[in-house]
Protein backbone atom coordinates (compact mmCIF):
# COMPACT_ATOMS: atom_id res chain seq x y z
CA UNK A 1 0.00 0.00 0.00
CA UNK A 2 1.35 3.41 -0.38
CA UNK A 3 -0.92 5.02 2.37
CA UNK A 4 -1.68 3.56 5.79
CA UNK A 5 -5.00 1.99 6.54
CA UNK A 6 -6.38 0.87 9.70
CA UNK A 7 -9.29 -0.56 8.44
CA UNK A 8 -10.70 -2.25 4.60
CA UNK A 9 -13.94 -3.11 4.69
CA UNK A 10 -15.18 -5.48 1.45
CA UNK A 11 -18.95 -6.46 0.65
CA UNK A 12 -18.47 -9.59 -0.80
CA UNK A 13 -16.51 -12.57 0.31
CA UNK A 14 -14.73 -13.16 -2.40
CA UNK A 15 -13.24 -9.69 -2.59
CA UNK A 16 -12.40 -9.96 1.48
CA UNK A 17 -10.44 -13.26 0.02
CA UNK A 18 -9.04 -11.17 -2.53
CA UNK A 19 -7.59 -8.53 -0.06
CA UNK A 20 -6.58 -11.03 2.89
CA UNK A 21 -4.46 -13.15 0.12
CA UNK A 22 -2.89 -9.71 -0.87
CA UNK A 23 -1.66 -8.46 2.27
CA UNK A 24 -0.43 -11.53 3.06
CA UNK A 25 1.64 -11.89 0.17
CA UNK A 26 3.17 -8.78 -0.17
CA UNK A 27 6.91 -8.65 1.72
CA UNK A 28 7.23 -5.75 4.15
CA UNK A 29 9.34 -4.88 6.86
CA UNK A 30 6.43 -2.89 8.48
CA UNK A 31 4.57 -4.42 11.09
CA UNK A 32 1.08 -1.93 10.89
CA UNK A 33 -1.85 -3.72 11.74
CA UNK A 34 -4.72 -3.73 8.83
CA UNK A 35 -8.41 -5.49 10.00
CA UNK A 36 -10.04 -7.05 6.84
CA UNK A 37 -13.88 -6.49 7.74
CA UNK A 38 -16.76 -9.06 5.46
CA UNK A 39 -20.09 -7.75 5.63
CA UNK A 40 -21.58 -9.66 3.05
CA UNK A 41 -23.92 -7.86 1.16
CA UNK A 42 -25.63 -8.98 -2.35
CA UNK A 43 -25.68 -6.83 -5.29
CA UNK A 44 -29.49 -5.71 -5.09
CA UNK A 45 -30.55 -1.70 -4.63
CA UNK A 46 -32.13 -2.90 -1.26
CA UNK A 47 -29.54 -5.06 -0.01
CA UNK A 48 -26.78 -2.63 -0.73
CA UNK A 49 -28.55 0.58 1.13
CA UNK A 50 -29.01 -2.22 3.98
CA UNK A 51 -24.79 -2.69 3.25
CA UNK A 52 -24.11 0.74 3.71
CA UNK A 53 -26.39 1.17 6.47
CA UNK A 54 -24.67 -1.62 8.24
CA UNK A 55 -21.45 -0.27 7.22
CA UNK A 56 -22.40 3.32 8.81
CA UNK A 57 -23.41 1.59 11.95
CA UNK A 58 -20.04 -0.25 12.17
CA UNK A 59 -17.72 2.89 12.05
CA UNK A 60 -19.79 4.94 14.48
CA UNK A 61 -19.60 2.71 16.97
CA UNK A 62 -15.27 2.01 16.23
CA UNK A 63 -15.46 5.68 15.96
CA UNK A 64 -17.18 6.24 19.72
CA UNK A 65 -15.10 3.19 21.15
CA UNK A 66 -12.18 4.40 23.61
CA UNK A 67 -10.05 1.60 22.33
CA UNK A 68 -11.30 0.29 18.73
CA UNK A 69 -8.71 -1.97 18.30
CA UNK A 70 -8.81 -3.85 21.72
CA UNK A 71 -13.02 -3.82 21.92
CA UNK A 72 -13.16 -5.24 18.36
CA UNK A 73 -14.47 -8.16 18.76
CA UNK A 74 -17.45 -6.73 21.02
CA UNK A 75 -18.25 -4.27 18.43
CA UNK A 76 -18.69 -7.36 15.24
CA UNK A 77 -20.39 -9.92 17.79
CA UNK A 78 -23.00 -6.88 18.90
CA UNK A 79 -23.17 -6.49 15.20
CA UNK A 80 -23.68 -9.51 13.75
CA UNK A 81 -26.80 -10.05 16.25
CA UNK A 82 -27.72 -6.88 15.39
CA UNK A 83 -27.66 -7.30 11.98
CA UNK A 84 -28.12 -11.42 12.00
CA UNK A 85 -25.79 -12.11 9.62
CA UNK A 86 -21.99 -13.33 9.85
CA UNK A 87 -19.21 -10.75 9.84
CA UNK A 88 -15.53 -11.94 8.87
CA UNK A 89 -12.93 -10.33 10.56
CA UNK A 90 -8.84 -10.85 10.32
CA UNK A 91 -6.30 -8.64 11.48
CA UNK A 92 -3.05 -8.80 9.46
CA UNK A 93 0.22 -7.17 9.55
CA UNK A 94 1.44 -4.84 6.45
Amino acid sequence: FSQKFDIAIAFEKRVYDIVVADVKRRDSDQVDPVHIINIDTHDTVRTALQGAMNCLSLVEKLYESDDWEHNMTDILDDLESEFKKPILHTVLFY
